[in-house]
């Protein structure tokens, strides 16, 4: 099965090792207590490294369990497969430890601990593990100012990207930027302000380029069906 590039990092928890015939991970908030909005450590890595085209082996979908059961700091990929586009990674992670730290703190645990596995159990050449230090380098530096493509489409006279900005409240905004070929910004226009990238998601499906306009279509799902095409108007000098 060919390698897929990666779409999603998320963290789950659970008391136990996650093995064949164990309990499934939780949703995380009853052992651990993260601050709000601690999602947003994984969803800055994975556009990144999706952006920069970084492959994972036969699934797409990360999730990091915060577990009790494994010794401190270890890591170990789990056997269990309940999605075949998603593998479960068990992270050691002391309650005691955790818990004991300030909301800073415990973001920058995760983001420590995000960073680690990926290194060690995905980046299996120079070149991954560049990607990733890189993607890393951009988080610390960058955070919310963040600008990620998303998706990007050209024709013979402009190019249209899709970019995404994670704020640090977890609400994301997707902006439309209009260029040349020759890389000067022609159009900007903000396609989606919402609570979540999930929900930023549903408005950026398909790009469709026609003389003079860009129409943006929500994706296709049962979710989406009260949504609208957005229609970006722009003039080539």
């Amino acid at each position: 099965m060919s390698a897929k590039v990666i779409r999603d990092i998320s963290y789950m928890e659970n008391t136990v090792q996650t093995t064949i015939g164990s309990r499934l991970p939780e949703e995380v908030g009853e052992i651990y207590h993260p601050s709000k909005h601690y999602a947003v450590i994984g969803q800055r890595f994975a556009l990144l490294l999706r952006e920069a085209g970084f492959k994972l082996t036969d699934f797409e979908r990360l999730v990091i369990v915060f577990s009790q059961a494994m010794p401190k700091g270890e890591a170990a990929i789990s056997e269990r497969i309940t999605d075949k586009w998603m593998r479960y990674v068990d992270y050691g992670l002391s309650v005691e430890d955790f818990e004991r730290l300030s909301d800073a703190e415990k973001q920058q645990e995760i983001f420590q601990l995000t960073k680690a596995i990926l290194l060690n159990f995905f980046a299996d050449t120079k070149e991954k593990k560049r990607m990733v230090e890189d993607a890393a380098k951009k988080i610390e530096n960058d955070g919310e100012a963040l600008d990620i493509v998303y998706q990007m489409k050209n024709d013979k006279a402009v190019n249209v990207k899709v970019m995404a900005k994670l704020f640090d409240n977890g609400e994301c905004q997707m902006n439309v930027l209009v260029e040349s070929m020759a890389g000067k910004l022609i159009k900007e226009q903000q396609l989606v302000r919402a609570e979540s990238l999930a929900q930023a998601l549903q408005y950026a499906g398909t790009i469709l380029i026609r003389k003079n306009r860009v129409v943006i279509k929500p994706i296709n799902n049962v979710l989406t069906k009260d949504l609208q095409p957005v229609e970006i108007i722009f003039e080539l000098a």
